[in-house]
């Protein structure tokens, strides 16, 4: 028995045994480690399973409970929040995901005389898990953005394309003029086409300077395009009207 006990304090996975009464005989190291206690004599002959209040808050009691009636226990993915509202084990307040396997031991008449409780701390594969699916996300965002730039790109090289072949084909400075506007745009919207990809890879964003009276300019032959009106005649139009 002492070597078996010697044989398993190096196993990875945590493991305790509880005797027939439910009183925590024996935690290996790795055990000690997942929970934070300071060292397993703490709760060696004190911690029940059955009766302690943590057993009873956290769920683990009806699953102890089935393994003292003799049934191997396996579990799902769980959580426990390792804190006490006592001082007298000294844990740290932090969540620690399991699975955990009940073994029933039994003695030489058929009854269960200790539980062995195997555990196996899975909260690192969780937060791995979490992080791969963050990259993978990450990942379909850019491939996305990507392709909407690419397309998009496709769509400003043939406006600004024919824009440029009609102004060539033209002496009308209307004409020259509203070309003028479109090569405007397709130039602003080539600039936030580039940001997509910068955007989905989180770099930081470049800063330009931006000629406000260009803008201003840009805006009202836009405006005087769509309504027939400069900025200043649709105001004065406005006023009458209340």
């Amino acid at each position: 028995y002492k070597q078996l006990l010697g044989a398993i304090a190096h196993v990875p996975s945590g493991l305790e045994i509880y005797d027939r009464t439910g009183l925590a005989a024996y935690l290996n190291p790795a055990m000690v480690q997942m929970t934070g206690l300071p060292s397993a004599d703490v709760a060696l002959g004190t911690f029940n399973i059955l009766t302690d209040a943590f057993s009873i808050e956290t769920g683990l009691k009806p699953l102890y409970d089935r393994a003292y009636a003799g049934e191997v226990v396996h579990t799902d993915e769980f959580v426990i929040a390792m804190e006490r509202a006592s001082d007298d084990w000294g844990t740290a307040a932090r969540e620690v995901w399991f699975k955990m396997v009940l073994v029933p031991l039994f003695d030489l008449a058929g009854g269960v005389e200790s539980v062995l409780a195997i555990m196996l701390d899975t909260t690192e594969e969780r937060r791995a898990k979490k992080a791969l699916e963050l990259v993978s996300r990450r990942d379909g965002i850019e491939l996305l953005a990507g392709g909407v730039a690419h397309d998009f790109n496709n769509l400003l090289t043939a406006i600004i394309t024919n824009s440029q072949l009609a102004m060539e084909s033209s002496a009308n400075p209307d004409v020259h003029q509203l070309c003028g506007d479109i090569l405007r745009a397709s130039d602003q919207a080539a600039f936030l086409t580039r940001q997509l990809p910068e955007y989905a890879h989180q770099k930081t964003q470049r800063v330009d300077t931006v000629d406000l009276r260009d803008l201003a300019r840009s805006i009202s032959r836009a405006f005087r395009n769509v309504t027939g009106l400069s900025p200043s005649e649709y105001r004065s139009d406005r006023q009458m009207e209340a």
